[in-house]
């Protein structure tokens, strides 16, 4: 909030409309460098604030009366009014040719109306003018309320931009346009019945397309509130609304979600009274309103207001305000006050010797005589900090570097005794009045080599490296400098946070003004990485160390690598080397690993054979290379995360086929997974008449050898004795008559898998035999490997639709029972081990025949009895048989393969003895069910078998 009335009384008001009549002003308007009044006899302006007026001819020829004036509307530029001759508009302040604007054009003011409307207000935005009018009536809704006209009102396009809503009376009630851009704020008013309401909104393309702004909070007690004056400062919305009781101002900034309420403070109205807020002026911060004809200020956002009214006449029509004074226009013409002076301080920054700008990383802070903080800005683009509203007096500032550094706020200099007037701007050149650095410069201290301190492409050094740093301290030889101990600091860090890898400090050294040296520091980087820079002058104070220059982080500027392992072997260009060969290289200083890459592409890009990052030897031996092909390798070194730059890239070629040696075929090398027994295979060299085979459990072939120095004139050999699940090493050498015995080829290794069990052989019974009892003893001969149980399933069809299984049989035979004369049955076996279940067996077969069983049993049984049912399977009826010690209630009931109880056969008290109940399965489906009885004490269950 800038204040710019400090005192509202400090002068007083002056009527400023000498040279015409003492017309009733009705309406005022201020453009970028005019101000324009409407009176009932014509519209004057004023080109020098008021100090002389001139008639303006509106219409008609040259010095006649322009009319009564009743409206005017203003951008900045473009001016618009309404006279009793129609409405006229000027694109050049006011003072430049007028046009009638064609209103002829305009939609109708009704539906039922035949005469074009008669515009509640307007508004002009350069050549665009915007109008709206109200519409009364049911039959109105839904028609247009704005129109807008691109050619200074020459023609009008159709349909309008905006249209009215519910309720029925509606109308736009006052348009209000900023100086310069797009923008044009309305406040429309609604009335139904006598509830009165105002909506807001705003259009940034000069009134073609609108939006709404939040609704304006409103008074709806007595439903008579309206909207009285508007204003604008910059793009903060005021409004003034008022009704019985009632009164307010509102304000809305730029980009707001919800009105502020301004006017709390003013004078409460009375009872039975109809307060009126009308005009209102914003400009700066600064808030004027008229309330029942008495002129009010506030320069505190309506916190507070004070009465102003001084000697203005009544009837106070409105009021125009620029950055020298406040006009308003009365029932006996304009009146000013100028506003109360101030002095202003404008401060343009140096920072170096050269004189540069410092920009806007530097800022300035303001003290008052009591050496208290006044403000504190930041600089502009053009190294420029302005405080435009200061109580004149006597100032003192300091200079601080606006950016943040890790040593906290840099002082740059000091200045005092700036005196500041009433109604003058004091112009102050403050440059860097303390120690400061010039220059850097950063080399490699052995070599002397520059580093270009380009964060771009840092400077790569060994670790190890002695850095200097070259610092250039002066002390500045201007206005209010002085002599001043100073030293310089560095500080290098890899991450620019605490701890910091490292810091140096020069001695402090006593410089005169214009003074100048250059001081060298020396640093060691411990590790790795990459490598900022902080480098400040300091200056001791009585407080203390103080930074008063540098202080940021530059860079990175240098990287910080181990230094090149250096190849050993096998040599550049090197032939005739072994397809397993030990590469090796040297150890750099401070190496923790290595990253090693040996590939068949040159730039080692592609077709990379070994790529290892973290061997931490010296060496590698490379094994599975071809024979007569070249490879490349190379090597880096790291510390901790940080990789050095890599080695010569180095070429070598592997010897040339041996001849003597057989060459390995199958199976490949380091495959998984194999059935036994394994075949080996290899290749026959020229004149080879045998060969000796070693397969053993190490590639060492000192353990576990299944084959020493096995002789064989093939170039196979069938590998029995291998275990399941086990690695093996094999090679094999070659003998001829002339050459003797070759050296062994190169070790492979393979490793056995787990074969599932074989299919399982059935032995009994014989296919197609005829049983002639209702249990069968089945059997089958056991196979492998490693089998830990079996599957055994039968039916009564073929496909084994319907099925009876056992999925945990550990022995080769098994008994079914209960068998039904005249069916055919099919079994099959299966076997599993820990690598999954086997094939079936092949489909056994045999035929129960047609001999009946057993006959019942009689008398007591010695113990409780529950016989399997027969038949079984079943359809639909089958005989359940029991026998009983002792006299007992017997329970027989039928469950589901669920648990659920599908049936209750027999609930009743029998006598001791055999006894037979039979089970009818009708309404049941196809499936394997079991029966259960409980009698006294006793329980068991059956399973039994429906086949329909």
């Amino acid at each position: 909030m800038v204040a710019i009335c400090a005192s509202a009384d400090a002068q007083d008001w002056v009527k400023v409309n000498s040279g015409w009549s003492n017309d009733t002003v009705k309406c005022m308007v201020m453009t970028n460098a005019n101000i324009l009044a409407g009176t009932p006899n014509g519209l004057y302006c004023s080109t020098n604030g008021g100090t002389s007026w001139t008639n303006v001819t509106v219409f008609g020829s040259a010095g006649t009366n322009a009319g009564n004036i009743s409206g005017l509307a203003t951008d900045g530029t473009s001016v618009m009014v309404k006279t009793n001759m129609g409405y006229f508009v000027s694109t050049n302040q006011g003072i430049g040719t007028w046009s009638q604007v064609n209103m002829s054009t305009l939609p109708r003011a009704t539906i039922f109306s035949t005469s074009p409307v008669s515009p509640s207000c307007f508004a002009v935005k350069g050549s665009k003018i915007i109008v709206g009018w109200g519409y009364y009536g049911t039959g109105a809704a839904g028609a247009p309320g704005l129109a807008y006209s691109t050619d200074l009102g020459a023609t009008w396009p159709s349909g309008g931009s905006f249209y009215m809503v519910s309720p029925p009376e509606t109308y736009p009630e006052r348009f209000i346009t900023g100086d310069g851009g797009s923008d044009v704020y309305l406040v429309y008013r609604t009335v139904a019945g006598i509830t009165t309401r105002m909506l807001a909104y705003k259009s940034t393309d000069g009134g073609t397309t609108w939006s709404g702004l939040p609704t304006p909070p409103q008074e709806t007690s007595m439903n008579v509130t309206g909207m009285t004056a508007l204003a604008l400062d910059g793009s903060d919305f005021y409004i003034a609304s008022t009704g019985y009781w009632y009164q307010n101002i509102t304000r809305l900034p730029a980009g707001g979600s919800s009105w502020t309420s301004l006017s709390s403070a003013l004078p409460e109205p009375g009872a039975d009274t109809f307060p009126s807020i009308s005009p209102i002026a914003v400009h700066k911060g600064v808030l004027w309103a008229c309330l029942r004809d008495t002129l009010w200020q506030s320069t505190n956002d309506g916190a507070s207001w004070t009465n102003i009214n001084s000697n203005l006449p009544t009837l106070k029509k409105a009021i125009v305000v620029n950055d020298n004074a406040i006009y308003v226009g009365t029932n006996t013409g304009v009146y000013r006050k100028v506003h109360n002076t101030v002095g202003a301080l404008s401060i343009t920054l140096y920072n170096d010797l050269s004189d540069g700008l410092t920009g806007p990383t530097a800022k300035v802070r303001l003290y008052n005589y009591l050496d208290q903080i006044v403000a504190e800005k930041a600089a502009d683009s053009n190294s420029v900090v302005s405080f435009p509203n200061l109580s004149p007096g006597t100032y003192s500032f300091e200079v601080l570097n606006a950016i943040p550094t890790p040593w906290g706020e840099q002082y740059w200099g000091w200045q005092g005794s700036v005196v500041v007037s009433a109604d003058v701007t004091t112009y102050v050149t403050h440059t860097h009045n303390t120690p400061l650095i010039t220059a850097m410069h950063v080399y490699d201290n052995a070599t002397n080599e520059l580093f270009p301190l380009d964060p771009l492409t840092p400077k790569t050094i060994s670790l190890g490296t002695q850095i200097r740093i070259d610092i250039e301290v002066a002390n500045p030889a201007f206005a209010g400098a002085s002599v001043a101990d100073a030293y310089p600091r560095i500080y290098f860090d890899r991450d620019r946070a605490l701890p910091y890898d490292g810091q140096v400090v020069g001695m402090a050294q006593t410089y005169a003004t214009g003074q100048s040296r250059t001081v060298s520091l020396y640093a060691t980087p411990a590790q790795a990485g990459n490598y900022s820079l902080s480098v400040s002058a300091n200056t001791v104070f009585s407080g203390g160390p103080l930074v008063t220059d540098g202080g940021y982080w530059h860079g990175p500027l240098f990287t910080v690598t181990v230094s090149v392992p250096k190849l050993i072997s096998p040599d550049s260009g090197a032939t005739e080397v072994p397809v397993s060969p030990s590469l090796r290289w040297t150890r750099p200083v401070g190496a923790t690993a290595f990253h090693i890459q040996v590939g068949t592409d040159s730039s080692l890009v592609s077709s990379l054979i070994l790529n290892d990052s973290a061997e931490v030897d010296t060496s590698r031996s490379v094994a599975g290379l071809q024979y007569a092909q070249t490879y490349y390798w190379h090597v880096r070194a790291k510390d901790g995360s940080v990789f050095g730059p890599w080695s010569e890239r180095r070429p070598f070629k592997t010897k040339l086929i041996d001849t003597t040696i057989p060459i390995m075929i199958a199976p490949a090398p380091s495959i998984t997974g194999l059935d036994t027994p394994v075949t080996v295979r290899w290749t026959r060299p020229v004149g080879a008449t045998s060969f000796h085979l070693q397969v053993g459990g190490d590639s060492t072939f000192t353990s576990g050898l299944i084959q020493r120095d096995y002789p064989t004139v093939d170039t196979f050999a069938v590998l029995h004795s291998l275990s399941f699940l086990t690695s093996y090493w094999w090679h094999v050498n070659a003998y001829n008559a002339a050459a003797g015995v070759s050296t062994y080829s190169e070790a492979w290794k393979f490793s056995t898998g787990l074969s599932l069990p074989n299919v399982v052989v059935l032995v009994q019974p014989s296919q197609n035999t005829v049983v002639n009892a209702d249990t069968l003893s089945l059997r089958w001969n056991s196979t492998g490997p490693f089998v830990d149980k079996y599957w055994m399933e039968y039916s009564i069809d073929s496909a084994f639709t319907i099925k009876a299984t056992d999925s945990l049989l550990t022995d080769t035979s098994t008994v079914i029972r209960s068998m039904v004369k005249s069916i055919e049955y099919y079994w099959r076996v299966r076997a599993h081990n820990l690598a999954g279940w086997g094939p079936y067996s092949t489909r056994g077969h045999f035929v129960r025949s047609m001999l009946s069983v057993a006959n019942p049993l009689q008398g007591v049984p010695n113990d409780w009895v529950l016989q399997q049912n027969y038949p079984n399977p079943f359809n639909p009826t089958t005989t359940i048989s029991f026998g009983l010690p002792v006299r007992a209630r017997v329970r027989l009931v039928v469950y589901s393969p669920l648990g659920e109880e599908v049936a209750e056969v027999t609930n009743t008290d029998l006598d001791p003895g055999y006894h037979s109940v039979s089970f009818n399965a009708i309404g049941l489906p196809s499936g394997v069910y079991f029966f259960r009885m409980q009698a006294g004490s006793y329980t068991a269950t059956k399973r039994l078998l429906l086949l329909k």
